[in-house]
């Protein structure tokens, strides 16, 4: 059993498959992601300093989340 630290909260968890996150940052994740999205789809000509400005979701974690 091998253990690793959440990137985002930095908390000690059991890794599953291939996912880096909590369950408890996973389920966050999921609602910026949502936000994100429901943002771009109603604009969809804005920049990431768009989307930090109005939904106030950091640019590492933005970036994170457009990656994948």
């Amino acid at each position: 059993m091998s253990l690793a630290n959440c990137l985002d909260c930095g908390k000690l968890m059991i890794p599953r498959h291939t996912n880096e996150l909590c369950p408890e940052c996973e389920v966050i994740q999921t609602e910026r992601a949502n936000t994100i999205k429901a943002y771009i789809y109603q604009n969809p000509r804005a920049t990431r300093m768009d989307i930090y400005l109005e939904t106030g979701i950091s640019l590492r974690i933005i970036d994170r989340l457009v990656s994948n």
